[in-house]
């Protein structure tokens, strides 16, 4: 059988059961709904094609973990299990029924606050799939080995060292990100919006791209250090959010406000520059650190091969290669 098909089925079948599923609000006991990182109509309609997106996907090619560009139904897009019917609907009012305004404090920490939680039920997930794996007994490694026809290679020391590596940075990430959730539920409840500062780049025109997301920069565009990524400590999150808005594209940079100081090089290396130039630092930091990235199928398909190529080989070297600068490829533009 095909590597490819049986890693697809083996993920498959290993993921069933593992879902994490709980109201990411404060206290709350309520059963989680599918919840949308995006907006489905305001955003994730907006650069679909006949209801279908397209995201990358990692995939097992020739033995080398690798990743793709796989259509996705925007009903799917960006959910996670992360919020109950009532507070998705009520704590999200803000930016789902009504426009974005640049400045506006509340919003910016709702669209902050949204991709926390998208990102914990992701490593939380993730953590349910790697400890199920690696509980496997024999006989039930035997039974699935029959059924999907695997190989031991999904079995030997060197996998189980791996997932067992996975894990443990998982459970790490898991920790910071508990500590975020606190801080902002707090900051929620008292409606300390101004606790996450935001820098903004408005674009003229309706790029069919959409991102939320939370991650470490380990360097900024000169190569100075951010966050080290090898110790883990004093980790200072950025949150990444775009979308398209009445004609124009909204690029929101948000972090912690007491991060003020760490982030100065957004102002200095990013927000000052033309915006041909701020497009490619951001393309470059969606590259490097974003996977809940969703690109217009229509926009795609209009590409040359050549940049269809340059963008995903981008996505594939940044995996594994040793970022020393946010601008990895300085001819990169995602905005198509």
């Amino acid at each position: 059988m095909d590597e490819q098909i049986v890693f697809s089925k083996l993920q498959s079948e290993l993921s069933r059961g593992t879902d994490y599923k709980e109201c990411f609000f404060t206290g709350c006991q309520d059963a989680p709904i599918r919840s949308h990182s995006l907006q489905n109509n305001r955003i994730l309609n907006r650069i679909s094609r006949d209801g279908v997106v397209l995201r990358f996907e990692p995939k097992i090619i020739n033995g080398e973990f690798n990743t793709e560009l796989e259509e996705v139904g925007r009903g799917k897009a960006s959910t996670f299990y992360g919020f109950c019917g009532n507070h998705d609907t009520q704590l999200f009012s803000p930016i789902e029924r009504e426009d974005y305004v640049i400045g506006n404090k509340e919003q910016e920490f709702l669209f902050a606050y949204r991709a926390l939680a998208k990102e914990f039920c992701t490593k939380k997930t993730a953590s349910n799939l790697f400890s199920k794996t690696l509980g496997l007994t024999d006989s039930e490694f035997t039974q699935l080995k029959a059924k999907l026809e695997l190989s031991e290679y999904f079995r030997n020391d060197s996998t189980k060292e791996y997932i067992s590596a996975a894990l443990q940075g998982t459970k790490e990430s898991i920790d910071k990100l508990n500590g975020f959730k606190e801080a902002m539920n707090i900051n929620l409840n008292n409606k300390r919006f101004d606790r996450i500062s935001t820098r903004v780049i408005e674009l003229q025109e309706e790029y069919c791209i959409a991102v939320s997301s939370i991650f470490y920069v380990e360097y900024d565009v000169l190569g100075n250090r951010i966050n080290d990524l090898a110790y883990f400590v004093d980790m200072k999150p950025i949150f990444l959010t775009i979308f398209q808005q009445n004609g124009k594209t909204y690029i929101l940079l948000s972090w912690f406000s007491k991060n003020n100081n760490g982030f100065q090089f957004v102002d200095q290396q990013i927000i000052s520059q033309s915006k041909i130039k701020q497009k490619t630092i951001i393309s470059n930091m969606i590259a490097q650190y974003v996977e809940n990235v969703f690109i217009s199928p229509m926009k795609w398909d209009a590409l040359r091969e050549f940049d269809k190529k340059r963008f995903t080989n981008l996505f594939k070297q940044t995996l594994f290669c040793v970022k020393s600068s946010l601008l990895y490829d300085p001819n990169l533009d995602v905005f198509i």
